[in-house]
């Protein structure tokens, strides 16, 4: 036959089944339901020894329905939760007999309950006795639960914890030991009372004393007398002069696992530690358990915080290098890629230069005829023949200006570059780069210039000669015939644009998405290094412009560059 019947009222239906386990193994009769409706149907049906009720339901408040069981004389456990311990004082002072702290132990759910129906046969009734002391136990769990919820401090918090345990069960000392997860070792983390202050720090090893049987075993005890307990060792005492007489101690449980122990010693006045006394020790450290896990995560979040933030500042100082070599990099790339370009350039460039310099020799050589003549013939030379004179001196000179203006423009164009923006004319820009490639374009196509007055553009001059150069050297390249290649200037809000335009073979649709890639290039080998499109690219976006492109296989291919006109800090301000 079973012992009583027990109704378990509680809408967390996994924490429902595993207390109704519990107490179908201790021999009770379980009846299971999720809400007070479905309770009322089952309790009129049956007769009910206990109910358990869960305080805080979905939809309802088990506490308004405690009257319409202890009427028929069934008794009340309640079960609270972290915030509802002044809903369950309220509940005792309505009639329940008891309260259970979740998560609840299976020993202490059992002994509870036992208890529950121990006094109904001894009394019947509550007395008001034994209800203030439940009172009072409730209450010092409500000041520990508000002092966890104001503080992360957690060795305050437990040296409060511990001084109001031992004022309420009258105990001459109290301590806290927690496990060392190296070691397995109980090493005491706060103790209050006698010999207090020589205990906090000392070790029990594992498995060890009372302390280490409660962890191994996750169960609480009670030792009324140590001396006739095989379990007790007295190795503390010696250490610190205490005298342990009695012991109650309780397991600390994290997520199902034993961490560490709360013991408390020597009930004054000869009193016997009771199960009343257990429950509430048991609450206690379920309170406790929660902050120390507070306090634990708080600082490991704390270390992974000062970690992450030194990672961050190693990531952001090995960045900032790495930002450093690839700006390096990219300035090497741009100045290869230029020594690349005069490379192609060299033979036009030595061309242009022969030209002037070959009418200035000849030009020399008849001014070094014409004065040897005239030295011989003084004062007989004609006007005519000193025209001739000043012509000759005059081309020479032209020639000669020429020759320094090509020379100026490579010299720019072929410079380190030191990274400098400034204000210049991009018209005149591309005049300048159109003289320097005039030998290596005159046989592949006809420039056609579209200028019209555009805003400065904001930019380093040297890095877009590189763009222009990049942009009209791949325009006459992509000819096999003469064609025409179309340069024009224009303005967009704060932007200044430029386009080259060819009639040339076209970029087919597979390679669009490609030709910005590094070492890209659909050249014959040695024709190309494949970074021009790419250098370009990186040049244009790190001036904060853009660069398109539209082509049609066949008919020939438009690229379009646009460039700020003014500074960031200036257009920050606008």
């Amino acid at each position: 036959m079973k012992r009583a019947n027990i109704l378990i009222v509680d809408d967390d239906v996994f924490f429902q089944k595993t207390i109704g386990d519990i107490l179908l193994k201790a021999d009770f009769n379980i009846f299971l339901c999720g809400g007070i409706k479905e309770a009322e149907r089952i309790f009129n049906k049956n007769y009910i020894d206990i109910v358990i009720l869960d305080l805080v339901l979905k939809g309802d408040s088990g506490i308004d329905y405690i009257p319409l069981f202890i009427n028929n004389g069934t008794r009340v456990i309640v079960l609270t939760g972290h915030a509802s311990l002044d809903t369950a004082i309220s509940a005792l002072k309505l009639g329940a007999s008891e309260y259970l702290r979740k998560p609840v132990e299976p020993k202490q759910l059992i002994e509870t309950v036992e208890y529950v129906l121990r006094k109904t046969k001894e009394d019947g009734r509550e007395s008001e006795g034994s209800l203030k002391v439940k009172l009072e136990r409730l209450e010092l769990l409500d000041l520990i639960s508000r002092a966890i919820t104001s503080t992360t401090e957690i060795m305050p918090l437990l040296k409060m914890s511990l001084n109001v345990t031992m004022g309420f069960l009258g105990v001459e000392a109290a301590s806290i030991f927690l496990q060392d997860e190296a070691t397995g070792d109980l090493v005491c983390s706060m103790a209050s009372g006698l010999k207090g202050e020589t205990v906090e720090g000392l070790k029990i090893s594992k498995g060890k004393g009372v302390a280490g049987w409660v962890v191994d075993h996750g169960e609480g005890v009670i030792i009324e007398d140590v001396s006739e307990d095989h379990r007790f060792t007295s190795d503390i005492d010696k250490k610190t002069g205490f005298n342990t007489q009695s012991i109650l101690a309780v397991p600390m449980k994290l997520r199902g696992k034993v961490v560490g122990v709360f013991e408390v010693i020597n009930k004054k006045k000869g009193i016997k530690f009771t199960i009343d006394d257990q429950n509430l020790l048991f609450s206690i450290t379920n309170h406790l358990i929660i902050a120390i896990d507070n306090a634990r995560m708080t600082e490991e979040l704390r270390q992974s915080k000062e970690q992450l933030e030194i990672k961050v500042k190693e990531r952001t100082r090995e960045l900032e290098e790495t930002l450093e070599k690839l700006k390096k990099m990219q300035g090497q790339l741009i100045h290869t890629e230029k020594m690349a370009s005069l490379g192609i350039m060299a033979a036009g460039v030595a061309h242009e230069i022969n030209n002037p310099l070959s009418f200035i020799q000849s030009n020399l050589f008849i001014l070094k005829d014409y004065f040897n003549t005239c030295w011989t013939n003084r004062n007989t030379q004609s006007e005519e023949e000193i025209k001739d004179l000043i012509a000759a001196v005059k081309e020479s000179l032209d020639g000669t200006q020429r020759i320094t203006s090509i020379v100026k423009g490579l010299k720019e164009f072929a410079r380190k570059d030191e990274g400098k923006k400034e204000f210049f004319n991009i018209a005149q820009l591309i005049e300048e780069v159109l003289k320097m490639l005039a030998n290596e374009i005159k046989y592949k196509a006809e420039i056609i210039k579209e200028f019209v007055n555009v805003p400065s553009a904001f930019a380093n001059r040297n890095e877009i000669s590189q763009v222009i150069v990049n942009l009209v050297m791949n325009a006459a390249q992509s000819m096999e015939n003469k064609g025409k290649i179309y340069i024009r200037t224009s303005s967009n809000n704060e932007f200044v644009c430029f386009e080259v335009e060819d009639t040339g073979c076209g970029i087919p649709m597979e390679n669009m998405k490609k030709i910005f890639d590094p070492f890209f290039t659909t050249k014959s080998v040695g024709k190309g290094t494949g970074l021009g499109l790419s250098i370009t690219m990186g040049i244009i976006q790190n001036h904060g412009g853009k660069i398109t492109v539209d082509s049609e296989v066949g008919k020939g291919t438009k690229f379009t560059v646009s460039l700020p006109t003014r500074s960031p800090q200036i257009r920050d301000r606008s």
